[in-house]
């Protein structure tokens, strides 16, 4: 059953990624860095009346890069402007584990749509289907959060439902765990 899962759901994403005709794509990755430092002093008396004092710095820094939907915190947080033409649309992919809280704040120059979409009905909505997102508000100024009900990516849409061109100024995506 599992294999027949993974394959319906890369068909989905697969549909997914050939019907966005008319939308953007933003980036899609989160970079951590992390330095851990050991310092140690040792002294040592030798006999001879010297004594000699050695300290040792150990340091080690690792900078991971992730798919932005592998990770738990801030996921992404876009400085724009970004254009959003009229009647087009921009998204993003994540990956929320089930009861986790996704929260999208975005500041534009005009209102603008914020969805928050399983995979299913993200598909459903770019076919034009009638269908209920997770969450949803129009403004310019937007602070949207919805508890996701089950664990798989979800598709946080930003659609510019008139026909002149919105400028996105900032906008951030955070995913809190259960």
């Amino acid at each position: 059953m599992e294999a027949k899962s993974l394959a319906i759901t890369l068909l989905v994403i697969g549909l997914i990624a050939g019907s966005l005709i008319g939308s953007y794509g933003f980036p899609k990755t989160v970079t951590a860095t992390e330095t851990l430092t050991e310092t140690t002093t040792e002294t040592a008396t030798i006999t001879e009346i010297r004594t000699k004092t050695v300290t040792t710095t150990k340091s080690v820094t690792e900078t991971v890069t992730v798919p932005a939907w592998a990770y738990t915190g801030t996921v992404l947080e876009v400085e724009g402007p970004l254009i959003l033409e009229g009647k087009h649309y921009g998204y993003e992919i994540v990956w929320a584990e089930e009861n986790s809280r996704i929260r999208v704040t975005l500041d534009a120059d005009k209102p603008i749509y914020v969805y928050i979409f399983s995979v299913a009905d993200y598909a459903s909505w770019v076919y034009g289907e009638e269908v209920s997102p997770i969450a949803e508000k129009k403004a310019s100024t937007i602070a949207l959060e919805a508890t996701v009900p089950i664990t798989e990516y979800y598709i946080i849409v930003f659609y510019n439902d008139e026909q002149e061109e919105a400028t996105i100024y900032s906008y951030k995506i955070e995913i809190q765990a259960p």
